[in-house]
């Protein structure tokens, strides 16, 4: 993965993206690379995953950076 894919990703977080589905359709990326960029930038500590609605990825809970300290409900 380029850092150019993270960018890409970091603008349609600025652009008001919301979810998962916001991001790949503003980036053209399909899943995969937005799981992992999504995935980097919340581990990294430059979002939360309450940022992203829905933020949990195929892998539940179990693979999220902060599945010991979330209590969000995610819709």
């Amino acid at each position: 993965m380029s850092m150019k894919a993270l960018d890409r990703v970091r603008d349609a977080l600025s652009m008001g993206a919301s979810t998962r589905k916001e991001i790949r359709v503003l980036t053209g990326f399909d899943e995969g690379i937005v799981d992992l960029c999504v995935d980097l930038l919340i581990n990294n500590g430059e979002i939360k995953p309450t940022d992203i609605k829905g933020a949990c990825t195929i892998g539940g809970c179990n693979s999220c950076a902060e599945y010991n300290s979330c209590n969000k409900s995610f819709d």
